[in-house]
């Protein structure tokens, strides 16, 4: 599969920054994405990539009619994997046979080169890596055949002094880029940034979106004649530490099926709300089906251990099928 496709300069476009609502406190809410579900198929061997090879924070492990269960931290995120994934070969595809990657978690640290480093000892199937100046982004795949990014912004400060890395941004591969677009801002009250200080993953389905959709700015004065076609990458919703990002590009299973976590996707992102009751009646008047309750539950550091308090969360659909988790 050809990862990357003709390397461009692609200038960011979009929509221009949404200011933050002015809202009660009170009034359900997303407080932003804190947690992401990875189910794996050898959840051994995936454990040993997220701690050998990301170096993410065990957290704690539990048992429960869900089945097996390890939280890591990374960064201002919890990931956590959940045994009973499919395995890559058996995983359905989109329409047109092409592969099913829809979302892409994106890693940040301080050394690309050192981390790269690291995949190549550990022997990690890896694209080159893209450079842009300011920053720079690589490729890779995991034990099941998930897609990674890791990259390094060199006009922020360190992630860690340890170079370990830190989920800060997921990326969504969509195919109705506007309509989703309105879902994840409108229905979920995300924030819309345009900060421009991101690598979007450079894949060969975005660019040949890309170059059968420009987009033509209008003009900015009477007297002017319209811009000429640009390219966008995409839209990038804050969500309180971590970034939501869409891409163009992407595509609907056959028939518009929902994806199943676990066979069809591997990857669970969840949202922290202020009032879980409250936000599923907001989904429900926007007409979006919620299922559950499910358990949940949230780690606490103390000198005895990890101490665990219980929670709750409720799983949703996007308009194309990605499966959603709100928790609280």
């Amino acid at each position: 599969m050809a990862i990357f496709g003709s390397k461009q300069d692609t200038q960011r476009t979009g929509t221009p920054a949404r200011q933050a609502a002015s809202v009660s406190s009170n009034r359900p809410r997303l407080l932003g994405l804190g947690w992401l579900g990875l189910k794996a198929a050898d959840t051994v061997a995936e454990a040993r990539f997220l701690e050998n090879i990301l170096k993410l924070k065990f957290v704690d492990e539990t048992t429960s009619s869900n089945g097996h269960a390890v939280r890591y931290r990374a960064g201002r995120l919890d990931l956590e994997l959940v045994e009973g994934g499919s395995t890559w070969a058996t995983r359905p595809k989109p329409r047109h046979g092409q592969p099913d990657i829809s979302l892409i978690p994106s890693l940040q640290l301080n050394d690309l080169d050192e981390f790269i480093s690291g995949l190549k000892d550990h022997e990690v199937p890896e694209t080159r890596a893209f450079e842009q100046g300011w920053g720079a982004s690589v490729l890779f795949f995991d034990p099941e055949r998930n897609l990674w990014q890791a990259n390094e912004i060199r006009v922020e400060p360190a992630v860690t002094g340890e170079n370990i890395p830190a989920v800060g941004t997921l990326w969504l591969s969509v195919e109705d880029f506007a309509a989703q677009v309105a879902f994840y801002r409108d229905i979920l009250g995300l924030e819309e940034v345009n900060k421009g200080d991101y690598i979007p993953p450079i894949t060969e389905a975005a660019e040949s979106y890309n170059a059968a959709n420009p987009i033509i700015l209008p003009a900015t004065s009477a007297t002017q004649t319209p811009n000429a076609p640009t390219l966008p990458t995409g839209t990038v919703f804050q969500a309180g530490a971590i970034r939501l990002a869409l891409s163009p590009g992407g595509q609907r299973l056959e028939n518009n099926q929902e994806r199943v976590w676990g066979k069809d996707t591997a990857f669970l992102p969840g949202f922290q709300t202020n009032d879980l009751t409250g936000f599923a009646r907001r989904l429900d008047e926007a007409g979006v089906k919620t299922s559950g309750p499910y358990s949940f539950f949230y780690v606490n550091s103390s000198p005895r251990g990890p101490q665990r308090r219980a929670g709750a969360a409720l799983r949703f659909f996007d308009p194309e099928g990605h499966p959603l988790q709100v928790y609280q």
